[in-house]
């Protein structure tokens, strides 16, 4: 279950990043001017690049490994990956100005609950795996 949660929060980062980087409108209205683009990097793009991308690979990895306590950094991913997708939602200067966003935001909101409900699932796996193995 691990690994599927692993997977899915893959997902989920995937859908954010190629929901940023898509195609932009051919409306010349919903064009971003000078100060909606700084406002763009310093509010999505560059907390994207810098923070959410490398925090998530690390949760990732870290749930790849075979330690106990490893499904809670998934758990922890998927959190920050939902979060931050509703939090570029919010941005509707963006959504207007990259029509795919709001699609892949919405995809990418799916595959972290699935991430989410993987991981959990994992977690109670383990628990209640240990505990029977005990009781034999």
């Amino acid at each position: 279950m691990q690994v599927v949660a692993v997977v899915a929060l893959a997902v989920a980062w995937m859908a954010i990043g190629r929901g940023l980087f898509s195609e932009s409108g051919v409306d010349p209205r919903f064009e971003l001017e000078a100060g909606g683009r700084v406002e763009a990097n310093f509010e999505v793009y560059w907390p994207f690049l810098l923070v959410i991308s490398p925090l998530l690979l690390i949760t990732g990895i870290f749930g790849l490994l075979p330690y106990r306590f490893a499904p809670g950094g998934t758990i922890v991913g998927a959190v920050i990956a939902s979060l931050f997708a509703q939090r570029v939602g919010t941005k509707l200067y963006l959504s207007e100005y990259r029509p795919a966003l709001a699609g892949r935001l919405d995809t990418s909101l799916g595959a972290a609950c699935v991430a989410l409900a993987a991981a959990f699932t994992a977690v109670l796996l383990h628990l209640y795996g240990n505990r029977a193995n005990a009781l034999s």
